[in-house]
């Protein structure tokens, strides 16, 4: 069964309909642009940040090609991991409580790291 209906005579009304789905892509589109810089930035199979990475290696720190390797090689030991911390945590559930059970199983290393990286440092004296 369909259903005549007259056809649009104010075209106002469409442009306004399209206009409106524009705009909500358009609003999106920048946070997306963000995202994906973020991710390419942050890549360690070679992302935006191998260049200056690379260029202290070698030139500031004057690393030969053997070292500079194996230090991507240990820097890139998270994303080899990532897999298996991500499939523990959906193993797993401490305390019955989802999420919440991690943030408060982790909460005190986290406090910890927190309070590291805001106190001053000062050099040891034995």
């Amino acid at each position: 069964m369909t259903i005549k209906r007259p056809a649009a005579r104010d075209c106002g009304q469409c442009y306004r309909a399209d206009r409106f789905i524009a705009l909500g892509a358009a609003e999106d589109f920048p946070l997306s642009r963000i995202l994906i810089i973020l991710v390419s930035f942050g890549s360690p199979s070679g992302g935006l940040i191998d260049i200056p990475i690379s260029f202290l290696l070698k030139n500031k720190l004057k690393l030969s090609a053997h070292e500079v390797a194996g230090f991507r090689l240990v820097a890139a030991v998270p994303l080899y991991l990532s897999f298996g911390f991500g499939f523990i945590r959906d193993m797993w559930n401490p305390f019955g409580m989802g999420d919440r059970g991690f943030m408060l199983l982790f909460a005190p290393s986290a406090r910890c790291s927190i309070s590291f990286s805001l106190s001053r440092l000062s050099p040891m004296r034995f």
